[in-house]
């Protein structure tokens, strides 16, 4: 991992770089021959030990790779008979924990919410996941992308009217499910000024990002997946976290475009990871 010197800056220069970076697309429809390619493709998640499509439904496995991770968006949802298509978003790679692999990703625009919003793939992208969001007086863009070399997810999204986007995590391990690990997991979420406690948290403009993670499902004790983070821009965004025992969930509001990264620090232990974090040097423009 290497440091942030200015988050649009990089964010930028990602698109004159795209060479190293590999992308796919699948999809699914409650037929035999995708149930076929989905069980034949390598991508899977927590909780889902049966073909996930059902009739009426579509599937996408998208994938962003580097030599360094690779990302996998699974979007599953209904399809209406004049094709639009209305899913949620996970994300059960680099982990099936971290950022939900069944719904990790959404937003509320006023009265509306993101599953009533009609969503199609952006097309082109060589390094980058792009959804894009209508509804009947609404429009909004999300765009994931990776840069070469580089482990960190950098996200963008922009709207015609204001919107509060949601994140939800779990952090390193589903601990046993909700009521089996509620003793072990011991969460604990960390910005850069204070730890929080359980509750919900409006943040500080010094707050810019958010580590989650569990005492007990830490790396360094051979436990979990390792914890996960999200740094956003306090200029363009007003940002609160809900830390419960299970799920977190980290939200953004705003209007027009608003940036932010994500980190799924995979196998690396809590200590080094949040250590990470405080040393980066972070320029917003």
């Amino acid at each position: 991992m290497t440091s942030i010197p200015g988050l649009l800056c990089l964010l930028l220069l990602g698109t004159l770089q795209a060479a190293e970076i590999t992308a796919t697309r699948l999809d699914f429809r409650a037929d035999e021959q995708s149930r076929l390619r989905f069980l034949a493709q390598p991508v899977t998640w927590w909780g889902r030990n049966q073909y996930p499509v059902k009739p009426g439904e579509r599937g996408t496995v998208l994938t962003l790779a580097n030599p360094r991770v690779k990302y996998a968006f699974m979007l599953l949802g209904r399809e209406d008979a004049d094709g639009a298509w209305f899913p949620a978003v996970g994300m059960p790679k680099p982990s099936k924990a971290n950022w939900s692999s069944t719904g990790f990703f959404e937003f509320q625009a006023g009265d509306l919410h993101s599953r009533r919003c009609s969503v199609a793939i952006g097309e082109g992208q060589d390094d980058a996941i792009v959804l894009l969001y209508r509804s009947s007086d609404f429009q909004a863009e999300a765009r994931w992308q990776l840069l070469p070399d580089d482990d960190r997810l950098f996200f963008t999204f922009a709207a015609n009217r204001p919107y509060t986007l949601h994140f939800t995590t779990y952090p390193s391990s589903y601990g046993g499910s909700w009521s089996a690990g509620q003793k072990l997991r011991q969460r604990f979420a960390v910005t850069p000024t204070r730890t929080l406690a359980e509750g919900k948290h409006p943040l500080q403009a010094a707050e810019y990002y958010v580590f989650l993670a569990y005492h007990y499902f830490d790396p360094a004790q051979n436990r979990g997946e390792g914890p996960c983070a999200l740094l956003y821009h306090p200029g363009q965004s007003r940002a609160e976290v809900l830390v419960q025992n299970y799920s977190c969930r980290i939200s953004l509001s705003g209007s027009g475009r608003c940036a932010a990264v994500l980190f799924d620090f995979h196998g690396l232990a809590n200590t080094a990871a949040l250590e990470y974090l405080r040393a980066l040097s972070v320029e917003f423009q």
